[in-house]
């Protein structure tokens, strides 16, 4: 139940752009919700918002997918538009949709780095953060968890790459300057 308003903000994103299929998407997130808190297992040491936002975006493809395959439900203005591709369009470069998946278990270690990173971070940066970039919040839903203006939720918003470019710089190893040479 902690992790409803994660799984409904994820489902609001795509369904901006498929008002069509609102609720098919809100549907989806939350059985694949349901489906990552029956196949956590806390004895892993992932946190259950990073074990489930992969599960959950998997499942919104899907039902994004669903939508082509049913045929699209929305106006003709917003139908997606397809053309076919010629038939030596990868010979020529890059088709879009034709690269290779990711290796297994990058998105944790992504998450896992965001989560050091934000542990650096003050306590208000890293909260804010957390509600808009983790927990799919927008700047002015966090500044009413933060108890904050959005003002300064966006100013925490905008410094925080800041704070994180300046921590990784003081963890970079000081090398010595080239020594000089003495003149005649």
């Amino acid at each position: 139940m902690q992790y409803l308003p994660l799984a409904r903000a994820m489902a609001h994103r795509i369904a901006r752009k498929w008002p069509a299929g609102s609720d098919d998407f809100q549907s989806a997130a939350f059985l694949a919700l349901v489906e990552a808190a029956q196949a956590f297992d806390p004895l892993r040491g992932v946190s259950f918002a990073t074990f489930a936002r992969p599960r959950v975006q998997g499942a919104l493809v899907d039902a994004q997918r669903g939508l082509f395959i049913k045929g699209w439900r929305g106006t003709a203005e917003t139908r997606p538009k397809f053309e076919p591709l010629e038939p030596d369009s990868e010979l020529r470069g890059r088709v879009v949709g034709a690269q290779a998946d990711p290796p297994i278990g990058a998105d944790l270690e992504t998450n896992d780095a965001v989560e050091h990173w934000l542990k650096k971070l003050p306590a208000r940066h890293s909260t804010a953060l957390r509600l808009i970039h983790l927990d799919g919040k927008t700047q002015a839903e966090a500044a009413a968890l933060v108890g904050c203006s959005p003002a300064t939720i966006h100013r925490l918003n905008r410094d925080a790459p800041l704070r994180v470019q300046r921590a990784q710089n003081q963890k970079l190893p000081q090398t010595p300057p080239p020594p000089r040479e003495l003149a005649g």
